[in-house]
């Protein structure tokens, strides 16, 4: 199911928009899922950053504890 939006724009851009052979609709689409996943991605870092600073640091790095366990196998 699709649903309609509107915009309003000066007569010269509809008038160049109409002398150009591209599919605006799925142009447009296209740039705002494009916006939405940028925000997206933006918006889940932040998350990731914050719970990140609330973690304790191990006392030990992460390169000896994937060693322990490869040498573990």
């Amino acid at each position: 199911m699709s649903v309609v939006i509107s915009i309003r724009i000066s007569k010269e851009l509809k008038e160049k928009m109409k002398s150009i052979p591209i599919d605006w609709r799925s142009e447009i689409e296209r740039f705002i899922e494009q916006k939405i996943r940028e925000y997206m991605k933006k918006k889940y870092l932040e998350i990731a950053r914050r719970c990140r600073e609330k973690m304790k640091m191990l006392p030990i790095s992460s390169a000896e504890l994937i060693r322990e366990d490869r040498d573990a196998r």
